[in-house]
């Protein structure tokens, strides 16, 4: 039982115990799951939504050099709602490029909506695409309905969802490149005079407050509803784990349990390459079990490890 074992290193250790309400620790090397929590309840991701986006954007956009133009409509949908945003205008051009680091780095409601009405036509049209793809991941229990994780009722996940989505991010190379990018400059567009500094909610990162080693990179996520939310990739040696927290009390703790949970994950468990023999061996059986041969003889060739 990993969960009776983690608690026991836990007291062990003198690790904090996890505060999140649902949680999930896999290894991305072969989708082992070393530690969780509910990851099978639904909850809203917040903004870990944007994992999606991205990925449905970079799977239907070929030019990531492309300008795209920023409507009224995709801007002002965010009216009233006190969103995360990069401050885009109507009208303002932006390459494909520099608004998925809006989107990863920045965490921007309102690039999340531009990138959106562009590949998908409408918001409705991407949120389908969205949930298409997840069906085609294999989650079962999500469904989405916008594409920058503001909350709705029909609109949640699970960690064991997420994670799924989380490992087929990561499998992208291009995805990898925002993701784990602490810090992007935009450059001044027809409609900003100046650059725009971008810096990673992710505190994990070089760098950060919460600095951890060997942490790659994630996605950080707050919503009233949602609580704190966190993605987050790690590697040391040759192992590389994900964590998936929803409904964290605050971002401090979800950061904490985040550590705490990589601490159980790369003390308890490593990869190692198995050598399999294809020499069979002969098994000598007794004469009663021989109907399980199917005329075999007396001997049942297996192979070991």
């Amino acid at each position: 039982n990993y969960n009776a074992v983690y608690e026991k290193s836990l007291t062990d250790s003198g690790d904090n115990p996890i505060y999140a309400q649902i949680y999930l620790l896999v290894n991305l090397d072969n989708d082992t799951v070393i530690f969780e929590k509910d990851a099978d309840k639904q909850a809203a991701p917040a903004s870990l939504t944007k994992i999606m986006t991205a990925t449905v954007v970079l799977e239907n956009c070929k030019d990531l050099d492309e300008e795209v133009e920023a409507s009224y409509e995709a801007i002002h949908l965010l009216d009233g709602t006190g969103s995360s945003i990069v401050g885009l205008e109507p009208g303002e051009k932006m390459s494909i490029k520099n608004l998925l680091y809006c989107l990863l780095v920045r965490s921007g409601n309102d690039a999340a909506n531009v990138l959106a009405m562009h590949v998908g036509g409408s918001i409705e049209g991407f949120v389908k695409m969205m949930n298409d793809k997840a069906a085609a991941l294999g989650c079962k229990n999500t469904h989405f309905n916008n594409p920058n994780g503001l909350p709705d009722e029909t609109h949640y996940t699970t960690a064991s969802d997420m994670a799924k989505i989380a490992k087929s991010a990561w499998l992208n190379p291009l995805f990898r490149r925002y993701c784990t990018r602490r810090y992007y400059e935009i450059p001044a567009t027809n409609k900003f005079a100046e650059a725009r500094q971008l810096l990673n909610h992710h505190k994990m990162m070089k760098n950060g407050e919460y600095y951890y080693e060997g942490v790659l990179g994630g996605k950080t996520g707050y919503t009233d509803a949602s609580g704190n939310t966190l993605v987050t990739y790690c590697k040391r040696g040759n192992m590389t784990l994900v964590a998936v927290i929803l409904n964290s009390t605050s971002a401090a703790n979800a950061y904490s349990d985040t550590a705490s949970l990589f601490n159980y994950g790369f003390e308890n468990f490593e990869k190692m390459d198995m050598k399999v023999s294809m020499e069979p061996v002969p098994f000598k059986v007794l004469p009663c079990d021989k109907y399980i041969l199917k005329n075999n003889g007396n001997t049942y060739p297996f192979y070991y490890q």
